[in-house]
């Protein structure tokens, strides 16, 4: 579909603003054909000329509200042109917070007085607590001397845009935050001196989708059918790695007989089929001889979640689908990834934080008093998780570009 773009009409002019290109997935996510279908005059600025966070995707998607801008001097001419009728959506820095790299960007935005707001989609349980691994992780990355210096010169370009911008406010702010309940919001607030009257509440990308999903069946019952489902994250494969992802926290050589292993005994012990729904970031053809001759389907995780009697996963973000419909999780977990830097702790408090404790695939003990037979009868009690990440509390179901979509007209108005 071809989308023609009304330069004349600035009436709800909106500029997304991308470190990479955008993908088809991006889209899904950042609700473009719900902006466009409601009247936003939408442009998308693909930046990753100047600032670039990950390999750009083989797959074209080439739309006309999407625009590469190849210079801060075409930048600046844009923010210039459009400061009067446009808002800008920050999908460079987010919550994390000025970085170096992108610094110009938003001093071009301050020179012209160019508001822009902050959308975060979904809210993770990030902070998590730094025992023994962690400090051991941290001891063996500084031992690398490659990854020691970049992140001393990551780290001092961070401490020196935050400088600026404290003592001389060279950076633009945004005018208002869309989020949920992230750990992250109030650290952010507090680093720059900002109010939480800018904050807008809003649900999870995620729970976007399971409304959807409930207007279209127009009820909240689900068939259970007789599978198993693994939330992959394209631990071995993901597109990012070496880009916005420095590096893998599993080896295929020990992760994939792991979990081929643990999947034989889900399959004997209950009798579901398990079938893999695969990252929207991972290789579908890479991935056809991972797990045997298993299914691996592709952008129907919220469905197959749905349909299915059992959910595996790691820290996966679709955590969300297996909590809103209510389905038995087991999290999973191997030596190699534990001693991973980050990624083990991460594991450990997204579980802390749903009540569940995970299981030690290479561990013979853990998997022995593992009873899979009664997965029907575990007890769950997602309630916290559900309204901490997913979903806020008196929004009547709004989605997240509904409640945008307000803002912008009162913004312009």
């Amino acid at each position: 579909m071809q989308h023609k773009i009304n330069d004349t009409d600035s009436s709800k002019n909106l500029i997304y603003l991308f470190s990479y290109k955008p993908t088809a997935w991006d889209a899904e996510r950042y609700g473009f054909q719900y902006l466009l279908d409601n009247g936003v005059n939408l442009k998308v600025f693909d930046m990753s000329s100047m600032i670039s966070s990950r390999k750009q995707s083989p797959n074209d998607f080439n739309y006309p509200y999407i625009k590469k801008i190849n210079s801060y001097k075409d930048f600046a001419e844009e923010v210039k042109n459009n400061s009067r009728t446009a808002i800008y959506i920050d999908e460079i820095n987010g919550l994390n917070g000025f970085q170096w790299q992108g610094r110009k960007i938003f001093q071009i935005l301050k020179k012209y007085n160019a508001p822009y707001f902050l959308v975060e989609i979904g809210s993770l349980p990030l902070i998590a607590p730094q025992d023994s691994r962690y400090w051991y992780s941290r001891l063996l990355k500084a031992l690398n001397l490659k990854k020691l210096i970049a992140f001393l010169k990551w780290k001092a370009g961070k401490q020196l845009v935050n400088m600026q911008e404290k003592y001389l406010h060279s950076y633009q702010l945004p005018s208002k935050i869309f989020v949920g309940n992230s750990d992250m919001v109030m650290p952010y607030l507090h680093r720059y001196g900002l109010s939480k009257d800018i904050l807008i509440p809003i649900h999870s990308f995620d729970y976007d989708r399971y409304l959807k999903h409930l207007r279209e069946h127009k009820t909240t019952e689900v068939k259970d059918k007789k599978t198993c489902v693994f939330l992959d994250q394209a631990l071995i494969n993901h597109s990012d790695f070496g880009q916005s992802i420095s590096f893998s926290p599993v080896t295929a050589e020990k992760y994939l007989p792991s979990m081929n292993q643990f999947f034989n005994k889900v399959e004997r012990e209950t009798g579901l089929e398990l079938v893999i729904a695969a990252s929207p970031r991972a290789s579908i053809h890479a991935m056809q001889n991972m797990y045997g001759n298993r299914k691996v389907i592709k952008n129907k995780t919220l469905e197959l979640v749905a349909d299915s009697s059992l959910v595996l996963m790691h820290s996966s973000t679709a955590v969300s689908f297996p909590i809103l419909f209510n389905k038995p999780i087991l999290i999973l977990k191997t030596a190699e990834m534990m001693h991973a830097h980050g990624y083990g702790n991460f594991l450990n408090n997204m579980a802390k934080s749903l009540g569940l404790k995970p299981i030690l695939i290479d561990s013979q003990i853990e998997i022995h008093k593992l009873n899979l037979h009664d997965y029907d009868k575990w007890k769950n009690n997602y309630d916290e998780y559900k309204f901490k990440y997913i979903m806020t509390p008196g929004l009547m179901d709004k989605t997240i570009w509904e409640i945008l979509i307000e803002h912008i007209d009162h913004k312009l108005s």
